[in-house]
């Protein structure tokens, strides 16, 4: 999650550090809400900027299973 109640995104950082909003469906959001810390591949469509923050629109995020 990205910033603060009742303002916050879902998101994901970057390895070098930038902060990217996922624009997805409200089932696809609660999934990944629900599944905070796990790791997915996250397949985009689209990339555009909100309020100077980039972002992407999500087309399907998949799970990487760790053994």
């Amino acid at each position: 999650m990205l910033g603060n109640d009742p303002f916050s995104e879902i998101g994901i950082k970057t390895e070098d550090n930038i902060n990217i909003v996922l624009i997805c469906s409200k089932e696809l959001k609660k999934e990944l809400i629900d599944a905070q810390g796990k790791l997915y591949l996250i397949q985009f469509s689209e990339k555009k900027v909100l309020d100077n923050v980039p972002a992407v629109v999500v087309e399907k995020a998949i799970p990487i299973i760790q053994k």
